[in-house]
């Protein structure tokens, strides 16, 4: 007759008190470095905040600097017609009803300063600066025309609201019967005052 052994049960072996020694002095030499980190970073800001304002010294100072304006050549004199145009036709296709007819406004408004445009494109390259200028203005023209469609998409709901609310007003007071008052009849203003009407 065969006996069965009873199971054995596997003891897991012990941690290495060496390779965790190792292991938590790495731990702790990564949270050391960390928070040095941080600290040498707080302090540079620190310091940086403190001689900026000892010296005034502002982020502007790192900025790079902007355009040179431009002198009171001829190129200038035309860049500031063109600039001038687009506010114009800025205004005048603010009204239309569709983008369609916006943009159709909006380049009719740009004449006659914009019809020369070959013209001050040579003028301009004749001066120091004047490329990027023109290139400046031909940009904002662009961006123009986009708000010119733009407004009306935003603009056009709010106003056929607007429109449905005035239009019964606007009816009302056209449809209204304008009557005359009745004429006075004989001798009231004399008997409304006491005076007896001459015979």
């Amino acid at each position: 007759m065969l006996v069965s052994s009873p199971p054995t049960t596997e003891v897991p072996d012990a941690p290495d008190p060496l390779a965790l020694a190792l292991a938590r002095k790495r731990g702790s030499r990564y949270l050391t470095g960390a928070f040095a980190t941080f600290a040498t970073a707080f302090m540079l800001i620190s310091v940086a905040h403190i001689v900026m304002g000892v010296f005034g010294i502002g982020f502007d100072a790192f900025r790079m600097p902007g355009p040179s304006p431009l002198g009171g050549g001829a190129c200038a004199d035309a860049l500031r017609g063109l600039e001038a145009s687009v506010e114009r036709a800025l205004g005048a296709a603010a009204r239309a009803p569709t983008e369609a007819e916006a943009t159709k406004v909006y380049a009719a408004s740009l004449s006659p300063e914009w019809d020369d445009e070959t013209g001050v494109v040579a003028r301009c390259d004749r001066e120091r600066g004047g490329p990027e200028a023109y290139g400046a203005v031909l940009r904002l023209r662009r961006a123009g025309e986009d708000v010119a469609r733009r407004q009306v998409i935003e603009l056009g709901p709010l106003r056929q609201t607007v429109s449905a609310y005035l239009a019964p007003l606007a009816a009302s007071t056209a449809s209204a019967p304008t009557t005359a008052p009745p004429p006075p009849e004989p001798g009231a203003s004399a008997r409304g005052t006491g005076v007896r009407p001459t015979p």
